[in-house]
């Protein structure tokens, strides 16, 4: 039982380094490019990137999961999910190739037509990564797959920046896109020690066909969060436009990420074990919530501030319209993130289709919304993703009022104060900009950050004395007790 517990703990540990990495650097790599490249450019490659992202769900949120539980033999049941997964890939690459001029007439951009054929390789290299991928999440081997996200991530921004450098451009975005996936692949495969066989279990396919069905609709709701605005906007609008949202969708939640994502799996599996006291796992949930706000409201607040000094400083020619995007997109993100928490509560207490219902439930309605929103342009679409945001974060109060327990007002208060301090930030720091006439140099834009970082913990200090000396030191004591 120890053995299993300290297996269990490192692979926490491996796979929380593994999203630390993978989202450091390609915020980094980004606010690189978008110096050189223009808007367009990120445009054309978030269009295809839509594409691939749908025909991923197939295996990364089916077949692959699958495997992780399947309870086969493990080379069989491996066979089985590689040769479906590649069999759906080709299938669905050659639908892509076909149709890349579709795709080309909907976004408005003949070069989407021109960048389908190849950036649509990506679909076959990710689904082998898949299966290689689940294969060592099935023995816990987490290690090995933090080196495939950072090869991947290396991989990735290197070759983009080389092949810029070489005077490509979109282009670059695609070559680094395959770059990287190339470079997971060839880790995990030499770490796997697994290599695919020609058997193939056709009762065992049904079976795990059978079962993925549920994960892949979960997988499809999960796309449209993440990439049915981003269709809407390239639909209606151009790739200039789809450029700007894109990227900002991407620096933000990555950003944002970097810090939150690390926790779930380990939030997941504390909470997990206090299913069996209520009560304990809604003080559990409320102490993450009010953690996951400290550590989000401030980043929004920070991007609302310093969205137009990015705007002249970092991004480059063709980027008009960031300003107005990123403090939508950074509140919308934030809002997100806020809920986060929950789905891992659900999941924890045994009701995983709460989850499923709250995105049923606002695929209609963002749907809805989107539809009308993009008619008003590119900023009355972002502010009303965020008010979007809120709804859902509505929702899910509503959901944990009934179905775990908790209040609205103690949900409310777990992420009031810090949502508080950091508006009070947010307003500082706009008065601060309107008094000097702005910030001019990224050197200032980082010392601004830092400052706005002290006043948000300065202000959430007055407001929540007791969070702040309870609660972070606690989790700062835990940390070096763990670390000792």
């Amino acid at each position: 039982m120890g053995q299993l517990r300290t297996t269990v703990v490192n692979a926490a540990l491996w796979s929380a380094a593994g999203e630390f990495f993978a989202r450091l650097v390609p915020p980094l790599v980004v606010a690189y490019l978008v110096r050189i490249l223009p808007a367009e450019d990120f445009g054309v490659v978030a269009a295809v990137s839509i594409l691939i992202g749908f025909c991923q769900l197939f295996w990364e949120y089916g077949l692959a999961r699958t495997l992780v539980q399947a309870d086969a033999d493990e080379r069989t049941a491996a066979n089985v999910v590689f040769w479906t997964a590649m069999g759906l890939a080709v299938c669905a690459y050659l639908v892509l190739f076909i149709s890349a001029g579709l795709w080309g007439r909907l976004f408005s951009d003949e070069r989407v037509t021109q960048v389908v054929p190849i950036a649509a390789l990506q679909v076959i290299l990710t689904a082998a990564t898949a299966t290689f991928t689940a294969l060592l999440q099935r023995r816990l081997q987490f290690r090995r797959i933090f080196y495939a996200r950072l090869a991947n991530a290396l991989a990735a921004g290197a070759a983009a920046i080389g092949l810029v450098h070489f005077g490509f451009t979109y282009g670059a975005l695609i070559g680094g896109l395959l770059a990287g996936s190339l470079g997971q692949l060839i880790v995990l495969v030499i770490g796997a020690g697994w290599r695919p066989g020609l058997a193939y279990d056709r009762a065992l396919a049904q079976r795990l066909w059978k079962f993925s069905r549920w994960s892949m609709l979960t997988g499809l709701l999960a796309w449209f969060f993440v990439w049915a605005d981003s269709l809407v906007v390239g639909a209606y609008l151009d790739t200039a436009s789809l450029g700007v949202y894109s990227t900002s969708m991407t620096l933000v939640s990555l950003t944002l990420g970097l810090f939150v994502a690390p926790l779930l799996p380990v939030l997941y599996s504390a909470l997990v074990r206090l299913r069996e006291s209520p009560s304990a796992m809604r003080s559990a949930l409320l102490r993450a919530n009010a953690v996951i706000a400290f550590l989000v409201a401030p980043l929004c607040a920070i991007a609302i501030v310093l969205a137009g000094s990015l705007s002249g400083t970092v991004f480059g020619p063709g980027w008009d319209q960031i300003d107005e995007v990123l403090p939508a997109v950074a509140l919308a993100s934030g809002l997100s993130w806020l809920a986060i928490a929950n789905n891992e509560a659900y999941r924890a207490s045994g009701r995983p289709e709460l989850e499923t219902w709250i995105m049923l439930v606002c695929v209609v309605v963002y749907l809805a919304t989107y539809l009308v929103a993009v008619r008003f342009g590119l900023k009355a679409f972002a502010w009303s993703r965020c008010a979007l945001a809120g709804f859902g974060l509505l929702l899910h109060l509503v959901f944990a009022r009934h179905f775990l327990g908790l209040g609205f007002s103690v949900s409310a208060a777990s992420f009031g104060r810090p949502a508080v301090a950091a508006g009070l930030t947010a307003a500082a720091g706009l008065f601060f900009l309107n008094l000097t006439g702005g910030i001019g140099s990224v050197a200032g834009i980082v010392a601004a950050a830092l400052a706005l970082g002290l006043v948000y913990f300065c202000a959430l200090f007055v407001l929540a004395p007791n969070f702040v000396r309870v609660e972070l030191a606690g989790l700062v004591a835990e940390r070096f007790q763990r670390s000792a």
